[in-house]
């Protein structure tokens, strides 16, 4: 009888075994440790410590807005995996302050737009992303919480052909 394919126990083939568990930890009410994990399978993102609890709220709070399933396509990387994936050398992602997310059914430049609206706001009433990356090309936005509660400023930029290219207005048009 041939082998059977083993099934990870988590959605998240990533993880290590024997920490499951621990991944399934709700970080809030739709976010869970393991999907914001490192995608190398260490333990990087596990943590309580490792995720910036302002991002999950910002997480929480664009979820609420669009009533969707977000999905984290890149949360916390380690330094070396970070590396492996041409990522900034100051990466948002290896501080626990970004994520890299798609919505199905809706474009990136949709989803930016709803992420940017000022109606995604913490509980204090301020707006939280303050970072955003769109790419046209693989469909999914970066968002960071960089700033903090500094929500004046915000940097935006493109991906074109994989790499960080200057914010277009022309881009903007879905």
């Amino acid at each position: 009888m041939p082998d059977q394919p083993i099934r990870p126990t988590t959605p998240w083939p990533w993880i290590p075994p024997g920490l499951e568990a621990l991944a399934r930890i709700q970080l809030s009410t739709n976010f869970q440790r393991g999907e914001m994990s490192c995608r190398c399978g260490c333990v990087f993102g596990l943590q309580q410590e490792d995720v910036n609890p302002l991002l999950v709220v910002a997480l929480q709070a664009l979820h609420d807005r669009i009533g969707k399933l977000i999905e984290i396509v890149s949360g916390c990387r380690c330094a070396d995996y970070n590396r492996l994936k041409k990522g900034a050398r100051l990466s948002q992602h290896v501080l626990g302050k970004a994520a890299d997310i798609k919505v199905p059914g809706m474009t990136a430049r949709e989803l930016y737009r709803e992420a940017s609206a000022r109606m995604v706001l913490s509980p204090t009433g301020h707006g939280v992303f303050s970072g955003f990356g769109v790419s046209d090309e693989d469909q999914f936005v970066h968002v960071d919480v960089r700033r903090g509660l500094d929500f004046m400023v915000v940097e935006r930029w493109c991906y074109t052909d994989g790499k960080e290219a200057p914010w277009r207005d022309d881009s903007y048009a879905a």
